[in-house]
């Protein structure tokens, strides 16, 4: 008797935990969680007003400016570059946006290439600040630094300043940057 692999389509699951406690002191708290989506939308004409209103109507803010990120209802958007932004949503589906913003924009669905890195507590500025080669004190919360972190190009959040914080990374560097931010955590322990 023959199996009929051809009209059955294998289910693909990833064996990662969706979030994982990694170290937790009294001072710092270090988790990573998976991305259950995030797109990038590239706007298509930068004069546009009726992207703007359609990107306000679908997500309840207004596209994030410069090195920015705005956040609502389980939606977070966060500037990538000029007119380009990625979208990070429990509920957000790719035909959703498609249908929403028609020829406005252009989008590509990056579930499954990124992971959260969450770094919280009252350690994170001795972290950030061996960490990054910014300047702390001026990263102040709902601000975003595009930079790279032991030769990976990840987003960092500031979502409370000195004290809760989000790197995107691309997953396949999700090892590398795990390990390297257990070293530095290690040292300042």
């Amino acid at each position: 008797m023959e199996i009929n692999y051809v009209d059955k389509f294998p289910i693909l699951t990833s064996d990662r935990l969706s979030k994982e406690s990694v170290f937790t002191s009294e001072t710092l708290n270090f988790s990573i969680q998976t991305i259950k989506s995030i797109f990038s939308i590239n706007q298509f004409d930068l004069k546009d007003k009726k992207f703007d209103v359609l990107f306000r109507n679908i997500f309840g803010f207004a596209p994030p400016s410069i090195a920015t990120f705005n956040i609502k209802d389980n939606h977070l958007a966060l500037w990538a570059r000029s007119n380009s932004y990625f979208i990070i949503s429990d509920k957000m589906k790719f035909n959703d946006l498609y249908s929403a913003f028609e020829d406005k924009a252009s989008f590509t669905d990056q579930t499954g290439g990124w992971v959260i890195f969450n770094i919280e507590g009252q350690a994170c500025r001795s972290v950030f600040e061996k960490l990054l080669t910014a300047d702390i004190d001026i990263f102040d919360k709902g601000k975003v630094i595009r930079t790279s972190i032991t030769s990976i190009n990840c987003f960092i959040l500031c979502k409370s300043k000195f004290d809760k914080y989000n790197i995107v990374c691309p997953i396949s560097y999700y090892e590398t940057l795990k390990l390297r931010l257990m070293h530095l955590i290690s040292l300042l322990q």
